[in-house]
Order: C-alpha cells, then structure tokens, then sequence
C-alpha cells in the first residue's frame, strides 16, 4: 500500500514538560468534514493533559477539510489518504503515532477539556490497564432540535457507556496485541475490537463521567445509512456467534479481514 502523503508545520507536540507524562497521539479521521472539524480540533487543543500529539488524517475530502485542518492547527500532522474506510484512517493514524499513547476523535464530536486529564492517571498505577472508555453525551444539531427534545428523558438522551473508538485512549501496544481495526468493516469497527479485545483478556477501564459530546446530525454517516449499519450489524452478529460456536472454523479470520 503506497505511503500517506504527510504536511506539517510547526512543532506537532505540545509538551509541558511534566515529568513522567506519556505522549499520547491525538488522531483525528476525517472525510468532508470542513463544517465540523473545527469544534473537534479545538477540543484537542484545549485539553490540560500533556504532553500530546495532534494527527489529522483526511481519508479524499473534496472540501475545504484538510484547509481548515492546517489554518487552525498549523502544528497538527496532516496524513492524506485516498477514499477510504473510517478504521483504514483510524490504523493509518496508529502508524503514524509518536506516543506511548493513542486517543481517537471523530471529525464532528468534541472532547471535554479534561478528558485526557481524567483518563491518564489509572495507566500510571495500573501496568495492568490496556485501554479507557468513557461516557457519552449525544447532542442533536440545531436542525434536529424537536428530535433531540423527543428523546431527551430517553436512554438515547442520557449519558451512556461509549464502547466506540472516538472515547478510547489506549496504549499503543494494545494494537501490537490486540491487531488493528478491521478495515472491512464501515459500520462496526469498533465493536468488532472491542469484542477481540475482550475476547483476547484484554483490560478496559470506563470512565463514569461524560468526556464526550457525540453529535448527532442530519447528514451523519450511520444516519445517512441506516440500513446498511443495521445489516452490518446483524452479520457482526451472526459472524461472532458462528465463530464462538465453532472456534476452530474462526480462527482463520484475520485481524484485516482476510
């Protein structure tokens, strides 16, 4: 596979210089996301954890996303790819990390400032600890506001345990051990990990506070393909309750869906 273009300007870690701080790589997927960027690269930059890296990785955008990227976050690393799959930018960001650390941001939800503050401190006590999860908090865009008042006292209104790779902070190890995302898979890439993971020992810490605001909107991916998400789901289903019943058969299946 050809190599990603890369740009950058500037210093693309921001240091304090706390001692015995691990670098953890801020990797930010992308694919025409020029109106919702911002908001997700300015999370990033405001967090009071330290040291991080920021890595933008533009999977063929034809808007003003990776512009928008470079004229708000000059220091940030800008990996272009070609029209790909949200977890073939999600690995190609893992590559490209310098830190100990990895922690992913969807292009259009956004971190609370303290996010990585409150996720770090269990990875220095506890070797044990592979990755963190947090709770989420979906928010509705202006133009689904009656949508979002209908479920405000549903569970879709309340905050939930986000199991999904925008809320993950694990060490970059994990991905030697555990393997990457599957890069077949638009829809369930990250339950598919999560269940390796947890199928493999891995060990998962959530976090009981809501550090990120998932955006739901009109045009969002899983919204503009809702048959498709729900189909892929019921074969992750399907492939995962085939693969337990018949180890053996499974075993075969790759980490890259081959």
């Amino acid at each position: 596979m050809t190599a990603p273009a890369e740009s950058k300007a500037g210093n693309a870690v921001t240091d304090t210089g706390e001692p015995g701080s691990g670098l953890v790589s801020c990797v930010i997927p992308a694919h025409n996301s020029a109106s919702t960027i911002s908001d997700a690269i300015a999370s990033v930059l405001a967090q009071t954890y330290r040291p991080t890296e920021l890595i933008v990785v533009d999977a063929g955008s034809t808007d003003r996303t990776r512009d928008v990227a470079a004229d708000l976050a000059p220091e940030a690393r800008l990996l272009c790819l070609g029209d790909v799959s949200p977890p073939a930018a999600r690995n190609a960001g893992v590559r490209a990390a310098r830190g100990e650390f990895v922690a992913f941001l969807d292009a259009d939800d956004v971190w609370t400032d303290d996010k990585l503050a409150v996720q770090m401190p269990p990875f220095r006590t506890r070797p044990d600890l592979d990755m963190s999860v947090t709770t989420v908090q979906n928010v509705w865009s202006d133009d689904l506001r009656r949508e979002g008042e209908h479920y405000a006292s549903h569970r879709r209104g309340q905050p939930m345990p986000g199991y999904a790779t925008t809320t993950l902070v694990a060490r970059r190890a994990a991905f030697d051990r555990f393997g990457p995302l599957r890069e077949d898979l638009w829809f369930t890439d990250s339950v598919e990990w999560f269940t390796r993971v947890r199928d493999q020992g891995g060990v998962i810490d959530l976090m009981p506070q809501v550090l990120l605001y998932r955006r739901v909107r009109r045009d969002g991916m899983s919204r503009r393909h809702v048959k498709r998400s729900r189909a892929a789901f019921l074969d992750f289903l399907k492939e995962t309750m085939d693969r337990r019943r018949d180890p053996v058969a499974g075993a075969g299946d790759g980490a890259d869906g081959t």
